[in-house]
């Protein structure tokens, strides 16, 4: 039979034992919430304490600890919660580099500014070299909305250039055979070179398809330089031209 002091020594192993289990597990949920909010350290401590209220023999020595592990605890949340967050740094993006508004510009290759039927301006002869300009007001001209614009031109001219933002533009060339001295196809046929595409052997007369008939070549070009360059070569007669527009790609 067992002395009182032998039972009395059974139930503090007991209580020891008990003990240690109970602060291992603590430790551990505490190291597996330790990068959690606070209140995951309060919820697996307080699923211990249950357990621990289910064995009544540990529950008040262990209770005893408790208290002091909660002090820890409770130091510990409020040190995590005085760890300033992290900043976080939004990236800044570049605007992209705004490209320049390209320039319409219209000439009346001849005498003076004109507005013609549609109310559109066209400036002054300006950016040739060489050559002359004639006027034939009054004249009819057939295949066009814009017959004020054909009624005079430069001819005998040896090229045309224009400053421009670098950029795409479409170079529109208008041309009208109205000298009276010139009867059919062949008897003006000259060659030019607009920004490095060459139209050779050109006839007015045969391109507008008779006398005092209005005729439109457009030409994409895509300037890199910073201006427009034609260049006009006689091969029957004189080159003429009546107008030049340069308008932006696509407009």
């Amino acid at each position: 039979m067992r002395t009182q002091s032998e039972s009395s020594q059974s139930v503090k192993r007991r209580i020891a034992s008990g003990i240690t289990d109970w602060r291992r597990t603590l430790s551990s949920a505490i190291r597996q919430t330790s990068y959690s909010s606070p209140g995951s350290h309060f919820a697996s401590i307080t699923e211990l304490f249950y357990e621990t209220l289910m064995k009544p023999n540990l529950f008040i020595p262990i209770a005893l600890g408790a208290v002091t592990l909660f002090s820890g605890c409770q130091s510990c949340c409020k040190h995590s919660d005085s760890t300033p967050a992290a900043t976080s740094v939004s990236a800044v993006a570049t605007p992209a580099p705004t490209q320049p508004t390209l320039p319409t510009i219209r000439i009346n290759a001849g005498i003076g500014t004109v507005t013609d039927a549609t109310g559109t301006t066209w400036q002054e002869d300006t950016g040739f070299q060489g050559g002359d300009v004639i006027d034939r007001p009054g004249l009819p001209i057939a295949n066009t909305k814009q017959p004020e614009i054909y009624r005079s031109e430069r001819y005998s001219m040896d090229s045309f250039t224009q400053k421009l933002p670098n950029g795409k533009y479409d170079v529109k060339l208008h041309f009208c055979e109205t000298f009276e001295g010139i009867f059919g196809p062949g008897e003006r046929v000259f060659s030019f070179d607009v920004e490095g595409q060459a139209f050779k052997d050109f006839d007015v007369w045969v391109k507008s398809g008779g006398a005092a008939r209005a005729y439109v070549l457009t030409v994409p070009v895509e300037i890199t330089d910073g201006q427009l360059d034609i260049r006009f070569t006689p091969q029957v007669e004189n080159p003429q031209i009546n107008a030049i527009e340069i308008l932006p790609a696509n407009q």
